[in-house]
């Protein structure tokens, strides 16, 4: 606050979006809980090394485990 200004004052550091846009919310979300809106930049880049496409193989390894209350993937 300044002196003698009983008003509050602040500073507008990022602007997450309009209002009531699902983007905007979830980020709104992450913000209030102390979340980063992105991730650094070394962990950006090891995720572009993960592969896109899932081996046969692991799918193969993947068990499902269905009821009508939820799914459970056990790997």
């Amino acid at each position: 606050m300044v002196a003698g200004n009983k008003n509050p004052t602040g500073e507008i550091i990022e602007v997450l979006g309009e209002a009531g846009d699902n983007n905007t919310e979830m980020n709104a979300i992450l913000v209030e809980y102390g979340f980063p809106l992105r991730f650094p930049k070394e962990v950006e880049e090891e995720a572009e090394k993960i592969p896109f496409e899932i081996p046969a193989a692991e799918i193969k390894s993947v068990v499902i485990c269905a009821t009508s209350q939820r799914l459970q993937l056990i790997l």
